[in-house]
């Protein structure tokens, strides 16, 4: 469903495709060239999702990588808290990347095991860090 979703975007500037990666463990996935609103410069992020406890729960934020998107962070933090090799609320601090501080509609997740799309899922978890960040354009 994510990739569907990044599929419906315009291809990112620098060229490269929009795409969803999952770790052979499941642990995590990483969403390349991830859109993101009009006033971002550049308009596409890398990002990682830990997913060790889905489908019961969210993640707890996202994680860029720090090297080479200070510009971009700075950007994103004047819309959500930003915590360079840090992480609160129970996330996993991993060094060499800013965790972004997203709680999934005030810690609500209901999951719908018997059909996906329905419920809340990763593609409404992306879809609702977009949100966020298009309240607030420079």
């Amino acid at each position: 469903m994510i990739q569907t979703w990044l599929d419906r975007f315009d291809p990112p500037y620098s060229g490269g495709d929009r795409r969803v990666r999952v770790h052979a463990s499941g642990g995590f996935l990483v969403v390349e060239n991830l859109p993101l609103p009009d006033g971002y410069a550049p308009d596409y992020l890398d990002v990682l999702l830990l997913t060790e406890q889905f489908p019961d729960l969210p993640p707890i934020g996202l994680y860029m990588l720090n090297k080479g998107n200070e510009l971009l962070t700075a950007q994103i933090a004047r819309r959500l808290n930003v915590f360079n090799n840090k992480a609160f609320h129970e996330a996993k601090a991993i060094p060499g990347y800013t965790w972004a501080c997203l709680i999934y509609k005030d810690n609500s997740w209901r999951y719908n095991f018997s059909k996906a799309n329905s419920g809340d899922n990763l593609t409404k978890f992306l879809e609702v860090f977009y949100a966020l960040l298009k309240k607030e354009v420079a």
